[in-house]
């Protein structure tokens, strides 16, 4: 007989992030078994790690299958092709005389750009980065989108969402009135105390039966 040693929750969930790494469009790619790191602006690359097949935003790949950056090529440009400039970066507007060119923009001046690159916001002036685990913010203390596998609660980012709230596409949602933990509205696991549950009911699953009560 073989017995086999069971993987536990955190194993499994280290294991598929490991994997989604390398699957994902995250700048990594596996090799060898291993989940290697692309070159410097590579969105996607060979399993060898060092031939880019596509680029993060602000870069363009070059014929060396290399991603080069943008602004390295056209001064003042946010996104490109390798032949032209296709968005000047905040602060900055195409130049009338060279559409392919960027001029950086004088006090007053019309037609300048207010767009940065994703994680970042515009604060009048010039691009700023938004907090750590936001992927997109209308300023430093007020995120609207987390980056995975974080969960928005107001203007912030966390890793759970905490007792009370739940999980809605991202978002930390409160539970219905009295509900102390909840799967969403419709479905709460625990009333408060001194709280009983109107309807109960139970959904078998494969592996498990979730109970649920739908008022406390």
């Amino acid at each position: 007989f073989f017995f086999f040693k069971q993987k536990t929750a955190y194993e499994i969930s280290a294991c598929l992030v490991g994997s989604e790494m390398c699957i994902r469009d995250s700048g990594y790619t596996m090799h060898g078994g291993q989940c290697i790191k692309c070159q410097e602006g590579c969105l996607t690359c060979k399993s060898d790690s060092h031939s880019c097949t596509s680029c993060k935003a602000g870069f363009f790949l070059n014929n060396n299958q290399k991603c080069t950056d943008c602004s390295s090529k056209f001064p003042g440009c946010l996104y490109c092709h390798e032949e032209s400039c296709t968005q000047c970066k905040a602060g900055y507007k195409e130049d009338e005389d060279n559409e392919n060119q960027c001029v950086k923009c004088e006090a007053g001046s019309s037609g300048c750009s207010s767009v940065c690159l994703e994680g970042q916001y515009f604060d009048g002036k010039s691009c700023q980065n938004c907090a750590q685990n936001c992927q997109q913010c209308e300023s430093q203390n007020k995120c609207l989108v987390c980056k995975e596998p974080f969960l928005r609660t107001g203007d912030t980012c966390i890793i759970s969402c905490r007792a009370g709230t739940f999980n809605q596409k991202g978002v930390c949602q409160n539970c219905p009135a009295n509900c102390q933990s909840c799967l969403s509205q419709e479905r709460c696991l625990k009333c408060e105390p001194y709280y009983l549950s109107l309807i109960h009911i139970s959904e078998p699953t494969r592996l498990l039966s979730i109970s649920y009560a739908v008022f406390c």
